[in-house]
C-alpha cells in the first residue's frame, strides 16, 4: 500500500494499538515516531479519564488510580500511589499524591506514561497537601511543584532531585478553604490559583498567576464580571477552575441551580467569555468541564450527585440545550480528570528519573498495552472479514 494509505490507517488506532505497531519494522517506527503522525494522531485520539477509587474494604481505606478510556473500559491500574484529597493534584502526565500510610508521610510525584515515582519530601500532614500543585513551565517542558500557603511560596523541579528554593510570596492571599478551591490549574507554563471569597454574596474573585519558568509572579486578574442586566447571575458561587481544552475555565454556580462555564479569552486583559449555560438537577454538585468534543461544540463533563455519591459523564450539547450521560460510575470512583496520555508521551524522552519499578510492569497496565490479538487481526481488518474490530 502507498505510505499516505498506512499514514492514514495508523492514525486512528488508539494508543496502545500505534505502540504495539512500531514492533511491525522500522519502517513504521521511524513513521509512528515522526512529527507529523504525532500531531495527526493527537488530532484522532480521544482523552483517557483519570479517577480516583476507594478500597473501602482496606482498613486505611486506599484509593486506587484508574485510567479509563471514553467507553467506560479500565485501561490501567496503579496500585496504591498515595492516598490524596478528592480534588487530586495533576497536569498533563505528572499526578502527585500524599501517602501518609508511609511512616514519613511522603509526597509522591507520578509520571503516568513511564510510571516513574519521584518521592518529594517527608513529614507532610494532609492539610499541607491542599497546597501542593505540579505544573509544566514553558518553555523548557520542565516539570514543578509549587507549595503556596498564606504566607510563603517555595518550588521545586522534579528533574533536579526536587530540591525546594523560595519564591516570591503571593500579591493576595489564596482560597484553601476547601481541597477544590486551593486546587490550581497550569495553562501555558502558567500556574493559576483562586483568591478570594467563594461566597455568592461577593461579587468577584481573583486570579493569582505565577509564571512556572521565571518563577515570578504575574500581575493579578479578575474572576468573570457580573452583568447588571442579567438575572441569571445574580447570585452565583464560583465552583473551581480547570483547564478546558488549554484554555483556563472557570465554573459557577447560580442560585437557580444554572451552571455558567467561563473561558478566559484574553489573559493581559482578564476579558472573560461565557461559553456554555447549563441547567441542572440541584443535586448535581459538582460540575466539572472535562473537553470541547471534537466538532467543536459539544461539552464533556463530570458531574456528582452530592446525595447519591453516584457520578456520570455527560456531553451538553448547546444547540439543543440539553444532556446526554455517556457513562455512569460507581460511588466509590471519586474525582475525574483528563490524563494527556497521548503517543507522543510514549515516543518521547522520559519526564522524571526512573526512581521505582516502571508502571508498565505491573501486570494488569502491561495487558492493557499488550492485549491486543497476533498483527493478522489488523490485516483482517483492513481487507475485510468478521474480525474487524482491532
Amino acid at each position: 500500500m502507498p505510505d499516505d494509505v498506512i499514514f492514514e490507517i495508523l492514525s486512528w488506532l488508539p494508543v496502545k494499538s500505534a505502540c504495539r505497531f512500531r514492533c511491525v519494522s522500522a519502517g513504521w517506527d521511524a513513521l509512528i515516531t515522526g512529527p507529523a503522525f504525532v500531531a495527526a494522531h493527537r488530532a484522532r485520539t480521544e482523552p483517557i479519564l483519570l479517577f480516583l477509587a476507594a478500597d473501602t474494604s482496606h482498613e486505611n481505606n486506599t484509593r486506587d488510580l484508574r485510567l479509563m478510556d471514553m467507553d467506560g473500559n479500565v485501561v490501567g491500574v496503579i496500585n496504591r500511589p498515595g492516598v490524596c484529597t478528592y480534588d487530586y493534584r495533576l497536569d498533563g502526565t505528572v499526578y502527585i499524591a500524599n501517602d501518609y500510610l508511609d511512616v514519613n508521610s511522603v509526597i509522591n510525584a507520578i509520571d503516568l506514561p513511564t510510571g516513574a515515582v519521584t518521592r518529594i519530601s517527608s513529614r507532610w500532614n494532609r492539610e499541607s497537601f491542599w497546597d501542593l500543585n505540579v505544573g509544566c513551565a514553558a518553555p523548557s517542558r520542565t516539570y514543578k511543584v509549587v507549595w503556596l500557603t498564606r504566607k510563603d511560596c517555595k518550588v521545586l523541579t522534579l528533574q533536579d532531585g526536587a530540591k525546594w528554593r523560595h519564591a516570591q510570596s503571593p500579591p493576595e492571599l489564596p482560597t484553601a478553604n476547601s481541597p477544590s478551591n486551593s486546587a490550581a490549574v497550569t495553562v501555558d507554563g502558567v500556574m493559576h490559583f483562586l483568591s478570594g471569597s467563594m461566597s455568592p454574596q461577593v461579587e468577584e474573585v481573583s486570579v493569582l498567576r505565577f509564571d512556572l519558568e521565571s518563577e515570578e509572579w504575574r500581575a493579578s486578574i479578575k474572576g468573570p464580571t457580573k452583568s447588571d442586566d442579567d438575572k441569571l447571575q445574580r447570585k452565583t458561587r464560583t465552583s473551581c477552575m480547570v483547564k478546558l481544552n488549554n484554555t483556563l475555565c472557570m465554573v459557577q454556580r447560580t442560585s437557580t441551580d444554572v451552571w455558567l462555564i467561563w473561558l478566559l479569552s484574553d489573559p493581559t486583559k482578564g476579558t472573560w467569555l461565557r461559553a456554555y449555560t447549563i441547567p441542572m438537577d440541584s443535586q448535581v454538585d459538582p460540575v466539572m468541564p472535562l473537553t470541547v468534543m471534537h466538532d467543536g461544540e459539544k461539552l464533556l463533563f463530570y458531574a456528582r450527585n452530592k446525595f447519591s455519591a453516584t457520578s456520570t459523564l455527560q456531553v451538553y450539547d448547546p444547540l439543543t440545550r440539553k444532556c446526554t450521560q455517556r457513562l455512569e460510575f460507581a460511588s466509590n470512583l471519586l474525582g475525574a480528570g483528563l490524563c494527556d496520555l497521548r503517543l507522543e508521551n510514549f515516543v518521547s524522552t522520559k519526564i522524571l528519573p526512573a526512581a521505582a519499578p516502571s508502571v508498565l510492569s505491573h501486570p494488569r497496565f502491561h495487558q492493557w498495552l499488550c492485549g491486543l490479538e497476533p498483527f493478522s487481526l489488523f490485516y483482517k481488518w483492513l481487507f475485510g472479514g468478521p474480525n474487524n474490530n482491532v
